[in-house]
């Protein structure tokens, strides 16, 4: 039986992920419970904030090698917002950070000229490599973010929005291991949708 583990440690917007999954008829549990995340079959790691301060409390529950060990079995593996960008080895997010290391790659600030940052708003998305993210090409989802994830492999790129001329990355696929810098759980039907598509794999 499908069950996803959303972890809580204390930067996610958890309880607006499980009251999505459970309007979706979708089992989940909020939890840090190292032996509950394990009996999963699915994890999210939600996450708002400064990209530091989500390491140390990951570490300091021990959380970051339950997420690595959950990705190594297989099982689906789903970062959202910040939880996207800690997937990846390091960010440069006043300072630099060593991060989870599940993805290879890094964060680094949004640099567009002329553009207000944070980034905040409904934008289309363009799917790339023909993936997870296909038939929601051209849909509108919800960003809100100042930092950018830099895969080293282009592969992993799933999906991109536009400011202007500028790209910027808005979802990775590995495998396994997905990443949504968009919020699925705040993108209204489309955004409920792909979070049922993750649920269902």
């Amino acid at each position: 039986m499908n069950r996803t583990a959303i972890i809580n440690y204390g930067v996610g917007n958890v309880l607006s992920i499980k009251r999505s999954l459970d309007y979706l008829g979708m089992k989940s549990i909020i939890t840090n419970d190292k032996k509950k995340i394990k009996d999963c079959s699915h994890l999210i790691l939600p996450g708002v904030g400064a990209f530091s301060s989500a390491m140390k409390l990951l570490k300091e529950g021990g959380l970051d090698q339950v997420i690595k060990d959950f990705a190594n079995t297989g099982k689906p593996v789903l970062g959202i917002c910040l939880g996207m960008q800690l997937l990846f080895e390091e960010s440069y997010e006043f300072g630099k950070w060593k991060g989870l290391n599940i993805l290879p790659g890094k964060v680094t600030k949004i640099n567009i000229k002329n553009e207000n940052i944070p980034i905040v708003g409904w934008f289309k998305i363009k799917s790339k490599n023909k993936n997870f993210l296909e038939k929601y090409d051209g849909k509108y989802l919800y960003l809100v973010h100042s930092y950018e994830c830099r895969p080293k492999r282009k592969k992993d790129e799933i999906g991109i929005y536009r400011i202007n001329k500028n790209k910027i990355l808005c979802a990775v696929k590995n495998k396994n291991i997905l990443g949504f810098q968009f919020h699925p759980e705040k993108s209204s039907f489309d955004g409920l949708q792909i979070l049922k598509d993750f649920c269902n794999l």
